[in-house]
């Protein structure tokens, strides 16, 4: 098997579903779980991380399982976990296609590898909160329908038939910068973040929440619906968010306090406070001690002739999912 690994040779920071995908397509397979059947493993196994059917695979190869391990990813029902950190799964699009339309044109003109079998699924790509790739300052594309004839995960006949419905995959392509989430999330995979202590003893898909909860409500109002949101506002709401939370709790604190004190001087104050449990326990263990402290310290202040934010008038109630 080692004449097909130099077919579609192993990438850096390449899922292992997208790897065996190529393999497949090198081969002459009619897709990954064909390959997979013929070697002697589950395909759909191997997407969701089962340990048993990558180690047939590796063995395959002739190669130890540490080579591939970066990009096993490990699903159950509700989580994923990527490199150690967990994500919802609803946080992640895994099973079908998404990518840099840039990085494709570019790998399959200087990758190596058998042509037409170059191109690579990465494993931020199947991370959400990653809307941009920092290399090609562009938005990632998702497939707008779904392929019949492609497997979930099977990124290269999933790209194929992208590709047999569009005209020059990257002819089309959106203008658009990382956010600091994107950055942040990107430095966990890696291992990189050394500051934000208050973040990282987070798990990684409390932060993605909470940071773009915190942004929608900074740029949009407490009340707007995120359904609403296209991603570019998406984008502005993940960096204003990740602005305010990555300077520690206490300016998290600072943030809840001031819309609180503005909704307790409205006409509506409990409908706010429904929202703020809703996205308070995010952060902080004693949240209900905490909003309990914020209405009897803001009512105070009231009383006594020191309360003199200005108001906002509440619109539309927060609802709970905010991704």
């Amino acid at each position: 098997m080692s004449r097909l690994l130099e077919l579609a040779p192993w990438n850096s920071g390449e899922t292992l579903t997208s790897h065996i995908s190529r393999l497949a397509k090198a081969g002459g397979y009619a897709s990954a779980q064909d390959y997979a059947k013929a070697i002697g493993f589950s395909f759909n196994r191997v997407a969701v991380g089962r340990l048993n059917d990558a180690i047939r695979h590796a063995e395959s190869l002739d190669r130890p399982l540490s080579l591939f391990s970066e990009g096993l990813v490990t699903q159950s029902r509700r989580t994923v976990l990527l490199r150690g950190e967990n994500l919802n799964l609803r946080q992640t699009m895994r099973s079908k296609l998404r990518f840099c339309p840039l990085c494709i044109e570019t790998d399959e003109a200087t990758g190596r590898g058998r042509r037409e079998c170059r191109a690579y699924g990465r494993l931020e790509w199947q991370v959400l909160a990653v809307r941009a790739c920092p290399i090609h300052t562009v938005r990632l594309v998702a497939a707008d329908m779904p392929d019949p004839g492609a497997g979930d995960h099977d990124f290269s006949a999933l790209l194929a038939a992208f590709r047999g419905r569009r005209a020059g995959i990257g002819t089309e392509v959106d203008g658009l910068e990382p956010d600091s989430l994107q950055y942040y999330v990107c430095s966990r995979l890696h291992g990189g973040v050394q500051e934000q202590a208050w973040l990282a003893e987070m798990p990684l898909y409390d932060v993605i929440t909470l940071t773009e909860i915190i942004g929608a409500i900074a740029l949009h109002g407490t009340f707007r619906d995120p359904d609403t949101l296209n991603w570019r506002e998406r984008s502005l709401c993940a960096e204003a968010g990740f602005d305010i939370v990555s300077q520690g709790e206490k300016a998290y604190r600072d943030f809840v306090f001031t819309h609180l004190e503005r909704a307790l001087a409205s006409a509506r104050p409990r409908q706010f406070l429904d929202s703020l449990d809703q996205y308070l326990w995010f952060a902080v263990k004693d949240h209900d001690e905490m909003v309990r402290g914020m209405v009897r310290d803001v009512r105070l202040r009231k009383l006594t002739g020191k309360f003199g934010l200005p108001l906002t008038q509440p619109r539309d109630r927060l609802p709970s999912n905010m991704m």
